[in-house]
């Protein structure tokens, strides 16, 4: 079939080449790659092609061979959750296929690079201590479930979560149980989002609405979701219209909220819910172990942890022995860097809270050769001023971690001249069933 008189609705045979890191499939024909939802490797599939898409797409009409890599999905909403997009794909596929991607991502910028292979997630399912899902109004009933558009109001509507543990899944399927007889007559103001995450007492909620938090709303969901259905308790907070927190605004917690709990340092430690802490704790360990490890192996002085949340990685590089300083623009985290400074022993730990580029210029002439700085940017990638300020200190060791190999490669290119060279490229599995990786970067000048 000639590409140029392909039209929307058009069909043909393919076979599944490789995956993309939205997790599709990736089909050729003629030449052009064709992105296709659900599609995994070595599967031969009839497609509906949509070549005016950008990029384009194309419809599975019909399995015609599946790939002997397929395995039976474990989600009841497998065939529209967005949820887990490889839930499909044999583990080890997984990570051989999430470590050709950051290799082929990292070449596109930098050149010939040398990736290790995946470390393995301790944990395939139920790993995530806690979930965002979207809140909407549905045709018969308010609805929770994850976002299927970026840009839209609704998503897919979910009864539980196999990717969530067991505390938080029994979370999901008690919200969902209580919103069963809820329609817009009971609930005309609703938040943007729910994050339902795990407590010392089970399942808790924060619940995140567009603007200010209306009193209306945190009386009725109050109501609604009391100790019998989230025993870890409520808390609300506003946010943006696409349900992200904005950190000037209040944060209100029911009489009997109870803070996140997760692992870090092999210590639980309490996290407020709108702090951030890694959803997939066992598989943060082994990196914490890694960064001791890499610590141990060089005679440093201090540790700057930027980017740094409560402090769980530079406090892991540093041990008891070493001075840390972790900056961080979200002052919910300050607390738990405490307690965990406490169990650790290590006295000399200090917060600097505050957006990084107002709070690091001033520290930078005291970051010594001797000491290591630890990048944990958001998903968007560090700023190019933090980058620069990075490279004019005097370190000669650094730690990126990344959660997005492209913006990883960017602020790579943005690092090398001033002489930061990679030295080990090793992804780790925060998010098995999805395509998401984290990739910790050692880099030496």
């Amino acid at each position: 079939m000639s590409l140029n008189g392909a039209k929307n609705g058009d069909t043909c045979d393919a076979t599944i080449e490789a995956l993309s890191t939205d997790g599709r499939g990736i089909a050729r024909i003629d030449g052009r790659a064709f992105f296709v939802s659900g599609g995994l490797p070595g599967d031969q599939v009839r497609l509906r092609l949509n070549a005016k898409a950008r990029p384009p797409a194309a419809t599975i009409l019909k399995l015609l061979v599946p790939s002997p890599h397929r395995v039976s999905h474990s989600c009841p909403h497998a065939a529209k959750c967005v949820g887990s997009p490889w839930g499909s794909l044999i583990y080890e596929e997984q990570l051989r296929h999430k470590r050709e991607l950051v290799q082929r991502t990292l070449q596109k910028t930098l050149g010939l690079v040398e990736v290790e292979p995946v470390e393995a997630s301790p944990r395939q399912w139920h790993y995530r201590n806690r979930v965002s899902l979207r809140v909407w109004h549905g045709q018969r009933r308010v609805e929770i479930g994850f976002a299927a558009e970026a840009r839209r109001g609704e998503g897919i509507p979910i009864g539980t979560c196999h990717l969530a543990t067991e505390s938080v899944a029994a979370g999901v399927g008690a919200v969902d149980s209580a919103l069963r007889h809820m329609g817009k007559e009971h609930l005309p103001l609703l938040p943007r989002r729910i994050q339902i995450h795990h407590t010392a007492q089970g399942a808790g909620a924060l619940l995140i609405c567009s603007g200010a938090c209306d009193p209306r709303i945190a009386e009725k969901w109050t109501e609604i979701l009391g100790p019998h259905v989230l025993p870890g308790g409520l808390w609300m907070a506003g946010g943006t219209r696409a349900g992200v927190i904005t950190p000037e605004k209040p944060i209100h917690a029911q009489a009997n909220a109870l803070p996140m709990r997760t692992l870090a340092l092999g210590h639980e430690v309490d996290v407020h819910p709108a702090a951030f802490c890694q959803a997939n704790s066992g598989a943060a360990a082994f990196i914490e172990e890694e960064l001791r490890r890499l610590a141990q192996d060089r005679n440093l002085c201090r540790v700057w942890d930027l980017y740094g949340g409560f402090g769980s990685q530079g406090l892991a590089a540093a041990g008891s022995a070493l001075p840390v300083e972790v900056f961080e623009i979200s002052r919910f985290s300050e607390s738990t860097l405490k307690e965990l400074a406490a169990v650790e022993n290590n006295p000399e730990v200090r917060f600097h809270g505050g957006d990084l580029l107002e709070t690091l210029p001033s520290y930078v002439p005291s970051i010594q050769a001797d000491d290591m700085i630890i990048l944990d940017p958001p998903r968007s990638g560090a700023h190019a001023d933090a980058l620069h300020m990075v490279g004019e200190s005097a370190a000669k060791t650094l730690i990126y971690l990344s959660c997005n190999p492209a913006r990883l490669a960017r602020d790579l290119a943005v690092l090398k001249p001033h002489h930061f060279h990679p030295q080990i490229i090793r992804p780790y599995d925060f998010f098995p069933q999805t395509p998401s990786i984290e990739v910790l970067t050692l880099l030496k000048r």
